[in-house]
């Protein structure tokens, strides 16, 4: 939206520009682009970040800037003076200089101005270097069962940066650069925040959570429920935030969780008291699942918690937007049970009964999770992530009125020269 919106404001800047409206803009620019270059060969702008850095602790980090701040003026402010000095000479002279041939010195000024100020905050290296592995990672490699990792991101405690484990193919509970569900943030205790998933095991076991990383010198040494499995293990130089040379420790859960369970009954709750209560330390997450009004769910009012269902749910397939779990009733037959698994909901998910074809109904359950309603006698679930065709339709319109924008202005400039 920005980009567009960006988009559509620069050609309407040009189109005032070649139909000589806004007389004395390039002469502003002009103006201005020169103001900005002589205060940043004078330095001005490197005081100013200093005095703005003052508050900030950092001024160090604004002098070591100081000749990257001096030369992005003195670029940014001749590209401005430059563009209005062009668009001067076209007006009074449009013979001089070709319209196509401003058109692409614009946009070679403009990309330089862009690529020079950008170019500070690439960094190329060869990728495997990049994101070496280490033990740790190693040992969550090797494990071939569906789990995730918790390396407590966003927090002072993170051992690896960002997606350093996600570009392994190692699974991590939260998300990438703050992307996450803005129910699974609310389940977690608010984005940044995080304060269910630090403190609840439920949550812990309902995401199948079998791995924490955390450094050597962190607090706590010991987490009940897990055993340390790996201490003081050297963690590659590339990998962390931290020195080279940082260590962290690995623990396992010693109790593993399962990906999907099988619950008797669902209890309608208002939406706000839905994660405080699923992180809540007695909440019976192999008993219920709690869904609020709109799932249209309307399940018998319970009296008491219900026994465990005894239905094992076993992950058969996994793959991106494709998963299936098998059913084994153990000799229970009840009439209605929720099959909860440890993926966040999304409306564009679609469950069958994959013996008889029958849809099967998808809801939100314990705040964000995947839950979906199935009848005794359900030998295998098959969940698929089908994306709508709203996105493909206004893709097509899109690219449509963009080929009329472009082909149609020549053809109406044809028929009225013919």
């Amino acid at each position: 939206v920005t980009i567009l919106m960006l988009s559509l404001l620069a050609g309407m800047g040009v189109d005032r520009v070649w139909n000589g409206d806004g007389k004395l803009t390039p002469k502003i620019w002009v103006g201005i682009g020169a103001a900005v270059a002589l205060l940043g060969l004078a330095g001005t702008f490197g005081v100013a970040a200093e005095n703005l850095a003052l508050e900030l602790g950092t001024v160090d980090n604004a002098r070591r800037a100081g000749d990257q701040i001096r030369s992005g003026a003195l670029l940014g402010g001749g590209v401005l003076a430059v563009l209005g000095g062009l668009i001067l000479l076209v007006r009074r002279s449009p013979r001089a200089l070709p319209p196509l041939f401003v058109s692409i010195g614009a946009i070679g000024l403009i990309g330089s101005d862009m690529y020079a100020n950008a170019r500070p905050f690439w960094r190329f290296s060869d990728i495997e270097q990049f994101y070496a592995t280490d033990p740790i990672i190693e040992r969550l490699r090797d494990d071939t069962s569906f789990f995730r990792v918790y390396n407590l991101s966003d927090t002072r405690l993170e051992v690896y940066r960002g997606a350093y484990l996600m570009w392994h193919g190692i699974r991590q509970i939260l998300g990438y650069h703050g992307n996450e569900l803005r129910y699974f943030d609310d389940l977690m205790g608010g984005q940044g925040i995080w304060q269910n998933l630090s403190s609840s095991d439920v949550i812990w076991d309902l995401y199948n959570i079998k791995y924490i990383i955390l450094p050597s010198a962190a607090e706590p040494s010991e987490i009940p429920g897990y055993a340390k499995i790996m201490e003081s293990v050297p963690i590659a130089d590339q990998a962390s935030r931290y020195p080279a040379g940082t260590t962290a420790n690995l623990f396992e859960r010693v109790r593993p969780s399962p990906y999907a369970r099988v619950v008797r009954e669902a209890v309608v709750l208002d939406y706000d008291a839905i994660p405080r209560t699923v992180a809540g330390p007695n909440f019976p997450a192999d008993r219920v699942v709690l869904v609020d009004s709109t799932s249209g769910i309307a399940p018998a009012e319970l009296t008491a918690i219900p026994e465990a269902s005894g239905v094992d749910a076993v992950l058969s397939d996994w793959s991106p937007g494709a998963i299936e779990v098998s059913l084994e009733w153990n000799g229970n037959d009840p009439e209605r049970t929720y099959l909860v698994l440890s993926e966040n909901y999304f409306p564009a998910w679609r469950a069958i009964d994959s013996a008889s074809g029958a849809e099967l109904k998808v809801v939100r359950g314990n705040g964000s999770l995947l839950t979906v309603e199935v009848s005794g006698g359900t030998e295998r679930v098959e969940l698929e992530y089908v994306s709508g065709r709203l996105g493909k339709v206004m893709t097509l319109i899109s690219l449509t009125l963009c080929v009329v924008a472009i082909g149609l202005p020549p053809l109406r400039r044809r028929k009225v020269q013919g």
